[in-house]
């Protein structure tokens, strides 16, 4: 990928997306997780939830919430409760406008 200066693969089984593998999942579930690149398969370490877009999205478009990039990033879902595995909602923070002096 670092020779040919491409950030992420798209994986393809009979002509249909089935994953991609990102720089970040090389990084996270092979270098971290300390496994041997030479052996590891990329459908091992590949992230399989492929996100399509239109190419006239907004590059905002693919905005996702901060708890579930948490949740997707490190494993933490800040929306269930602990005691009974039900659904919170996502808390909205709301500041006061800044104010220039």
């Amino acid at each position: 990928m670092c020779a040919r200066h491409v950030g992420a693969l798209l994986v393809s089984i009979d002509s249909s997306p089935s994953g991609i593998l990102s720089e970040r999942d090389v990084m996270t579930r092979v270098i971290l997780a300390r496994r041997n690149p030479a052996i590891t398969l990329v459908v091992e370490v590949m992230t399989r939830e492929v996100i399509c877009v239109e190419p006239s999205t907004p590059a905002r478009g693919g905005y996702r919430p901060w708890d579930e990039l948490l949740r997707r990033t490190f494993a933490i879902d800040l929306l269930e409760c602990p005691a009974c595995k039900g659904r919170n909602r996502r808390p909205t923070l709301f500041l006061p406008p800044p104010t220039v002096e």
